[in-house]
């Protein structure tokens, strides 16, 4: 990712007029790793465009999601001057709303079983704000300056506020911040094994087992005794194996961190614990014994199906299906169906693969898959238990509930390899498209339509979910502020079925798209083939024709409802450099067709350097394109780009050009002149000699 940075961030600083496309390039990308590279070139680049800077500076999911906060914060801190007084506002808006404080109070409440006192959340909220302030306290004015400076005396000063403050100390308990005495490097490294099981024993005895802050302190111990010497645990697992399962899990969980899939004495010393450890999540009452459970086992599968090349033999699967199955069990579809109260402004996946429940979904989903793997297809026999498990969810499942709705959408396809015919019977469950259930709907479509690949098997199970989705293209969607773009998303896999021949030009699905859709979606889908064209070597010649054919009709007789939409035609400049659609006449007169009506191409830079290599060869059809695109360029970046890049084009194609292109040549020479790039006077001298 460091090399994709710094390519990036040498494309524009040498080509500023290509910092659009660079934009758009990072920002089609469905991971959020690639918006934070996005984030740090506008906060870092002295070429970033204004109307960028603003656009993502002002963006509320991004001001709420935490895992691009460092690249965000720093763009605040170096732009947030650039912005006008009510862009600002915009931003200052977003802090005066404060943070999620129930999810705080919740979160703080699974740490030791009661709520914070009302003085500890408006702590959090003062603490909070003071640190989004310090990112741009050189810059606040007025009242915003006088609450920055209160909060600095009553508070200590942030420290890295650019990162979240909970994610600075966790351990294998699910993650939530411990409030155990520091202790010091000596005391840590004289912990053994034997010594806390002769604590537990004492502790037993006398009748005063540990409880909640005492018995974090101690699993914790644990834990990283276990993952320090692992070894000390093989040597006594006969004697751990009779711990209580909250120690079991624990234990197994460090083992597991250990194991790195090729230890197999570890991995059976895995499966032992957790086995045991699994077997009481049903038995218990105590919901945060249960819970502690729940996080342990979540995270020793997390360390076996973080990486699915990890090898891991088939005598291992039983216990892991017996740990997922009793995780499973624990699943309760209806707990916070609820807990968006409502709200556009989040992400229903990033939610759900850090929620437990999302978790556990996931992995087994993973262990069903690893199972078919291993069994090939020959002697494949479906996961009967997790298909009626996931059934038995789907049944109680709430209409608005988002987080397992978003894993079974996200992971749909994966689920269809499983079992076609399951996958099949529940894709109206899975996707439900009633009006009440349209929470629902958007959470299972947005996630597998912007984070699943296309399959053509998935196609046909999904038809009428896609048929939905296309006559809702360009409509609001629930998620609207979140980072999800369904529509994007949508059009990228249609190109891929068009591609495929999946679905042809006539098709109803196809047309309803082209002609509802904005510019937006409409673009990714011509961009999105033109991209692929120069991943793929050999092209059948079917493909090429329809291919041509759409060319063709859009920039001929495509009629869409949205006069902007004609403006995604720029996209076909992904097309033109590729030799195999046609002759240059043919690619030349699309070009143009395009261009005519978009006022505008892509993939500038390869467009202009494919011209020039055409200039001598077909000079009136190269100017003719260079015209359409000159005329219509505004007077910022690209128009620029243009004049610097068109220079030897026009030489060219004037050397070999008859009257009636030496006029459009002089034509273009003179907008160049008019402003200010007098290179250009020799061609219109010249044609007008």
């Amino acid at each position: 990712m460091t090399a994709i940075r710094d390519c990036a961030e040498s494309i524009a600083s040498q080509n500023p007029e290509s910092f659009g496309a660079v934009t758009e390039l990072l920002d089609s990308q469905q991971w959020f790793i690639f918006t934070r590279v996005l984030l740090y070139l506008l906060g870092n680049s002295p070429t970033a465009p204004l109307n960028l800077i603003v656009h993502y500076s002002t963006q509320p999911f991004l001001f709420s999601e935490v895992t691009v906060r460092h690249e965000y914060s720093l763009l605040l801190k170096n732009r947030f001057r650039v912005l006008t007084n009510a862009q600002q506002g915009a931003v200052l808006k977003m802090i005066e709303n404060g943070p999620d404080k129930l999810s705080y109070v919740k979160a703080m409440t699974r740490s030791n079983n009661e709520a914070p006192p009302a003085g500890e959340v408006d702590a959090y909220v003062r603490g909070w704000k003071l640190d989004w302030l310090s990112f741009i306290a050189d810059d606040l004015q007025g009242e915003w300056m006088g609450l920055y400076e209160a909060l600095q005396e009553e508070l200590p000063p942030p420290s890295h506020p650019e990162f979240p403050y909970f994610m600075t100390s966790t351990f294998g308990l699910g993650g939530r911040l411990l409030q155990a005495a520091p202790r010091s490097t000596g005391e840590a490294d004289s912990k053994t094994i034997e010594s806390l099981l002769d604590q537990y024993r004492r502790n037993t005895h006398e009748g005063s087992e540990p409880t909640g802050t005492d018995l974090d302190h101690l699993l914790e111990e644990l834990q990283m005794v276990a993952e320090a010497n692992p070894q000390s645990v093989l040597e006594r697992l006969s004697e751990i194996s009779m711990l209580p399962p909250r120690y079991l899990a624990v234990i197994a969980t460090a083992l597991a961190n250990c194991a790195g899939g090729a230890d197999n004495n570890l991995i059976s010393a895995v499966m032992r614990l957790g086995t045991a450890a699994a077997e009481s999540i049903r038995r218990t009452e105590d919901l945060a014994e249960r819970e502690r459970l729940r996080s342990s086992l979540t995270a020793v599968l997390d360390q076996f199906f973080r990486d699915d090349s990890q090898p891991l033999g088939a005598e291992f699967l039983h216990p892991l299906r017996e740990m997922a199955k009793s995780l499973l069990s624990t699943v309760d579809a209806t707990s916070e169906s609820r807990g968006h109260g409502g709200s556009e402004d989040f992400d229903p996946l990033f939610w759900a693969i850090n929620s437990p429940d999302g978790r556990i979904l996931e992995n087994a989903i993973k262990l069903a898959l690893r199972a078919r793997k291993l069994q090939g297809d020959i002697d494949y026999v479906e996961p009967a238990w997790l298909l009626q498990m996931l059934s038995d969810i789907l049944s109680t499942i709430p209409p608005d509930e988002v987080r397992i709705t978003a894993i079974l959408g996200y992971r749909f396809p994966w689920l269809m390899h499983l079992s076609k015919t399951w996958a099949t019977e529940n894709a109206d469950r899975i996707f439900p498209r009633s009006p009440e259930c349209r929470w629902r709907w958007e959470a299972a479509w947005c996630t597998y339509v912007a984070f699943s690949g296309a399959y053509d098997d998935v196609l046909e199970a999904l038809s009428s979910q896609y048929a939905k989705a296309v006559d809702e293209v360009s409509a609001k969607h629930v998620f609207k502020k979140s980072r999800l773009d369904p529509d994007q998303g949508l059009a990228q896999h249609l190109a891929v079925y068009y591609w495929r021949q999946l679905i042809t030009l006539r098709h109803p699905m196809l047309v309803k798209f082209l002609t509802l859709g904005g510019k937006r979606p409409v673009s990714s889908f011509i961009s999105h083939i033109g991209r692929g064209m120069s991943q793929v070597k050999d092209i059948p010649p079917n493909v090429t024709d329809s291919l041509r054919g759409l060319a063709e009709w859009m920039t001929s007789s495509w009629r869409p409802r949205h006069r902007d939409t004609s403006k995604a035609l720029a996209a076909f400049g992904w097309w033109f450099p590729h030799q195999f659609l046609g002759d240059p006449n043919w690619r030349l007169k699309t070009l143009g067709g395009a261009m005519r009506r978009a006022g505008n191409a892509e993939n500038m830079d390869r467009v202009l350097k494919e011209l020039d290599l055409l200039a001598s060869e077909k000079p009136a059809l190269v100017i003719e394109c260079l015209k359409g695109l000159v005329e219509k360029a505004p007077k910022e970046s690209s128009f620029y780009f243009l004049a610097d890049s068109s220079f030897g084009i026009m030489e060219k194609a004037a050397a070999v050009a008859n009257p009636s292109t030496r006029v459009k040549i002089a034509d273009i020479a003179d907008y160049f002149g008019a402003n200010a790039h007098f290179e250009y006077r020799r061609f219109a001298q010249t044609s007008s000699e």
